[in-house]
């Protein structure tokens, strides 16, 4: 969808705001690195950018810790030249992977006479630089909570949630307050809240090590609970289910608080009706919370069970073609201007999908994992034996990947519709992740950075770690790894897109909680964890239908991110980029997916 933003750079401890900038001069040299820390073994690289033969000025690259500045390594000669990449005739490659003290660190350029060239934004080496991107991205989820749900830095909001639009209570009350904003709007999608709460889920079951901080994990059952809670609201009896909750007119009235927000004069339109890729994901996620809470809640349990079951049936209804609800023969939960509402209710340009056998055989193994019934393993044989791999970035509208790690248990070794089948479909969307980040100078597994790139990247990375889990490949393993380096820095701008990791990171996202309370979103030791959308070519940015976007954007020549905009690559520092600057739901789960799976 639009979401709804501008990146400042702070180089914290050592200087910020417009400080950072200056004292940064990226079109001389560009030092980025993964800026949340390493693990000791870890490989670790950092590239240098710049228009400067610094093999010819006998560059070396010094490894200081801080604070002191003691060199932590003899220095390391900058020797390999990958030759001209974007804007710059050279990159360069730092391996500093011979660091193992646990310690902070930045890397110094200097030039043959020991002058200094350039120096990288800290990076780390601990026991455990992922627990706190946890707690950052699940702050995140807090600040997208709606209703009397303890939101945070905002005030309750939107308790009046909202009027039925179709379905038997046409035009009457329902309660639908609760869940989570979408992104920087306020906006509510059953699909992406369904999508939020399974991964958070399926993340602490199945990517996630036993040993995981008792603290981390209460948080993300807590956190995944707001999403189930308000799934129960969206079906309120066996039948009916609402799929959104207000609509684009959102986005048509200047950026306000939740609490503020008077678009609608009154209570917000829900919208009834239910597509089988939705019936899916609610279904899944909520048999993992049946299972997550038998034991110390059995009543939230067994309405999650029931709802589960129920929904579920409704998808299985839908897919057959046997529902006599027309907004169910719809295979998406929105389409265009459905004939049972005016053409001036419902804008549905929003997460339209042609894809529900992923979703409904994730639906069907998790409840055959819930309840035991054999129906539901032979639904999920049936639906996952017409899957092909996705041959696209695992995410909110491509559960292919988990659907076939998830069968893999259940299935014979050999046969007609075998674990070999299930992991060789698993293997090729892995196997196109790995050969393009062989290949790239960033080891960046996607190779068109569409719209909403950090999502894909997170969901890159989540699908080679199940495929690391089954096959014991430590090559996926390192892909992995290699798309959170770039995410967390070690990119062409050398921005961290993750709000509060590391040093240089976005300070002005498109979100409108962040842009009207910065002080709190940003506040020290309780950062806003808010993943931007992702580095985006140029094609992806929708000019002619948003003058406004393509005059911010176009104007945007100032940041010390210019020298890297070209047309596979652009990354804007200011409010108005919701293609690149925009946080999501999507993004944050499956961020917190990767991460939960590279802490085992």
């Amino acid at each position: 969808m639009r979401r709804i933003g501008q990146l400042a750079l702070v180089l914290l401890g050592l200087c910020t705001g417009p400080e950072a900038r200056a004292a940064r001069d990226l079109t001389t040299v560009n030092v980025v690195v993964n800026q949340a820390g390493y693990l000791p073994a870890d490989q670790k690289i950092a590239l240098v950018e710049t228009n400067r033969d610094l093999i010819g000025a006998g560059a070396v690259a010094r490894v200081l810790a801080q604070p002191g500045g003691t060199p932590a390594l003899p220095d390391l000669p900058v020797a390999v030249d990958r030759r001209r990449y974007g804007n710059f005739r050279h990159q360069y490659v730092v391996d500093f992977s011979a660091l193992s003290a646990l310690g902070t660190y930045v890397i110094e350029i200097r030039d043959g006479s020991d002058a200094l060239i350039a120096t990288s934004p800290p990076t780390a080496v601990a026991a455990d630089p992922w627990s706190p991107l946890l707690a950052l991205d699940l702050r995140f989820f807090g600040v997208q909570r709606s209703g009397n749900m303890a939101p945070l830095i905002h005030a309750p909001s939107h308790l009046d949630d909202g009027v039925a639009v179709g379905g038997s209570d046409d035009g009457l009350p329902v309660d639908l307050a609760g869940g989570w904003y979408d992104a920087g709007d306020y906006i509510k999608f059953s699909l992406t809240i369904a999508y939020a709460s399974f991964m958070q889920l399926f993340a602490l079951r199945e990517l996630a090590p036993a040993d995981l901080d008792p603290s981390l994990r209460a948080a993300i059952r807590s956190e995944a609970r707001i999403g189930l809670a308000y799934l129960l609201k969206a079906h309120p009896t066996p039948t009916a289910f609402y799929f959104q909750v207000a609509d684009a007119r959102d986005h048509d009235v200047p950026f306000r608080l939740p609490e503020d927000d008077t678009a609608y004069g009154g209570p917000r339109p829900a919208y009834y009706g239910l597509g089988a890729n939705t019936a899916g994901k609610a279904a899944a996620a909520l048999a993992l919370g049946a299972i997550e809470w038998a034991g110390d809640d059995p009543t939230f349990a067994a309405a999650c069970r029931t709802a589960a079951e129920e929904v579920y049936a409704l998808g299985k209804a839908i897919a057959d073609g046997t529902s006599t609800d027309p907004k169910h023969a719809l295979l998406v939960s929105c389409v265009e201007t459905p004939a049972e509402y005016a053409a001036n209710r419902l804008n549905c340009d929003f997460y339209n999908e042609d894809s529900w056998l992923d979703d409904m055989t994730v639906g069907a193994i998790e409840l055959y994992e819930v309840t035991a019934t054999a129906q539901y393993l032979t639904d999920a044989v049936a639906l996952g034996a017409q899957l092909e791999a996705a041959y696209a970035s695992l995410g909110l509208l491509n559960l292919h990947d988990e659907a076939f790690y998830k069968l893999y248990p259940h299935l014979p070794a050999s046969g007609t519709f075998s674990q070999a089948d299930v992991l060789a479909q698993l293997q090729i969307d892995a196997d196109r992740v790995r050969k393009r980040a062989a290949q790239d100078r960033y080891n960046a597994g996607q190779k068109r950075f569409l719209w909403g790139s950090a999502a894909d990247m997170s969901g890159d990375a989540v699908t080679c770690l199940l495929v690391s889990k089954l096959t014991g490949d430590p090559v996926c393993r390192q892909t992995a790894h290699w798309q959170l380096d770039f995410l967390l820095g070690r990119n062409p701008f050398g921005v961290s897109l993750l709000a509060g990791a590391g040093a240089v990171y976005p300070l002005h996202p498109h979100h409108q909680v962040a842009t009207l309370l910065p002080a709190a979103w940003y506040a020290p030791g309780s950062v806003i964890g808010s993943l931007a959308g992702g580095l985006a070519r140029k094609s992806q940015y929708p000019f002619r239908s948003d003058p406004d976007l393509k005059t911010a954007v176009l104007g945007d020549t100032t940041s010390p991110f210019a020298p890297f905009e070209n047309n596979r690559f652009q990354y804007h520092d200011i409010r108005e980029d919701y293609v690149s600057n925009e946080p999501s739901l999507d993004a944050n789960s499956n961020l917190l997916a990767a991460v939960l799976g590279m802490m085992e």
